[in-house]
């Protein structure tokens, strides 16, 4: 299946079909919500391995940071979002350090295996 050039399809049909009023900040939303939602029905869809059936993990990663800068420009897009902007970009940035920080450990704590 093809899910992820559908899925962008899909959100871009949708970009053209908003509106010619609507532009801008909510278009951005719309695009990066979209993204967000083909990523998360990856995640959904069966895979075989060698151990059985499961669920990749990996599209949740870009599903929620498209679900974030998404929001981002949703609230953008409605004036709620003023203050929230430095918040925002502090929590991800602490958030790539502490990625780096958990990287480095586990890498040089002389571990194998640096995820669940």
């Amino acid at each position: 299946m093809a899910l992820i050039p559908s899925g962008v399809m899909l959100t871009l049909a949708v970009m053209v079909a908003l509106p010619a009023d609507v532009q801008g900040m909510p278009t951005a939303a719309v695009l990066f919500l979209g993204l967000a939602a083909t990523f998360g029905v990856l995640s959904l869809v069966p895979v075989q391995s060698a151990a059985g059936t499961g669920r990749m993990k990996w599209p949740l990663i870009p599903a929620a940071i498209l679900a974030v800068l998404g929001s981002m420009f949703a609230l953008q897009s409605a004036a709620l979002l003023i203050a929230a902007d430095v918040v925002v970009l502090a929590v991800m940035i602490l958030a790539g350090i502490g990625l780096l920080v958990y990287a480095y450990r586990a890498r040089h704590g002389g571990q194998q295996k640096t995820h669940g």
